[in-house]
């Protein structure tokens, strides 16, 4: 008899050292965690997607972006194109995707505004958003536009270390990097209006919309 307790209570034993390495390996981040389709490495503005520039990556419910990709929508977003520049293990919303190459349709691509043109804009500027740039003379537009690149002075990308950079300006408070420059997707004329006005007025207004 008291060799099968002995017995019962080894494998009852083993039995709970394995669910707690079953818990630990794979049922923690199967309850916790949500998978979602990320850049497997990086990826440019107006690049055509495959299969090898995506994969599945498991993140807590807290931290998905704004319109995240489930992972059982792998499938159609390979052929997609990226609206907005991608880093390794990025998430990839609704918002990066486009149908078409829209980053470079009617002779559009990206120009940079320099650090010396942006007489104001906000520290929370994330790639994606759209942003009215305005005369610092006479605060007439000069047109809305789609921003596909923020960097800081050695030409990194900012984003925000909470690792959420949807469309939620207000709830941005905090980022990796100090906001110098950015870039923005527009036509050739249109740069060269903004060039302009930014030179002969000393600056432009960068205003970006607020989504709350």
């Amino acid at each position: 008899m008291k060799q099968w307790k002995a017995l019962i209570g080894a494998v009852l034993m083993i039995l709970a050292l394995a669910g707690m390495v079953v818990w630990e390996g794979w049922g923690r981040d199967a309850l916790l965690l949500t998978d979602v389709v990320v850049a497997s490495g990086p990826v440019m503005a107006g690049e055509l997607l495959t299969a090898e520039d995506l994969t599945i990556l498991g993140v807590p419910e807290e931290c998905m972006v704004e319109g995240a990709i489930a992972a059982s929508e792998l499938g159609d977003v390979a052929g997609m194109y990226a609206v907005n520049s991608l880093a390794a293990n990025q998430q990839i919303g609704l918002k990066d995707l486009a149908a078409e190459e829209q980053i470079v349709r009617d002779q559009e691509t990206a120009f940079v505004i320099p650090e010396e043109w942006i007489a104001m804009r906000s520290s929370s500027l994330r790639k994606g958003d759209e942003v009215t740039l305005y005369r610092l003379a006479d605060y007439t537009s000069l047109g809305t536009y789609t921003v596909a690149f923020v960097k800081n002075d050695q030409d990194q990308e900012v984003y925000s270390l909470e690792g959420v950079d949807d469309q939620k300006l207000l709830s941005r408070t905090d980022s990796n990097l100090t906001v110098h420059h950015i870039e923005v997707v527009a036509k050739l004329e249109d740069y060269q209006l903004i060039r302009e006005a930014a030179i002969q007025d000393g600056g432009l207004l960068v205003v970006q919309e607020v989504t709350r």
